[in-house]
């Protein structure tokens, strides 16, 4: 079963399992920055490897280095905090690749 980005699209793989881990993140972002900032710094505390295996998703160890590595961020980048590797993950797949083009609306 294929999950679907934010503009109803169905993706998979990488693209699927990192969309599940942080979408929400970004659209809260989009639709109001300051609280969806707010709702990212609850989580400060946390690495995005202890978010994606405990809190989050909760992927398996494997899943997460297999992210982490497809990702861009090389070994060890899922150690950062998780807001820094959110917003550098939002940066790379641009924070609204998957909202429509206005930037301002979901579907």
């Amino acid at each position: 079963m294929a999950y679907h980005d934010l503009r109803g699209n169905p993706i998979f793989g990488v693209k699927a399992c990192t969309a599940i881990a942080f979408d929400h993140f970004r659209a809260d972002l989009v639709a109001d920055f300051d609280k969806g900032w707010g709702e990212l710094m609850e989580y400060d505390w946390a690495s995005a490897r202890s978010y994606l295996t405990r809190e989050g998703p909760q992927y398996p160890l494997s899943v997460v280095q297999w992210l982490e590595t497809r990702n861009g961020g090389g070994t060890g980048s899922f150690d950062r905090s998780l807001s820094e590797v959110s917003m550098s993950l939002s940066s790379k797949l641009t924070l609204h690749s998957h909202i429509y083009p206005d930037h301002t609306s979901l579907p």
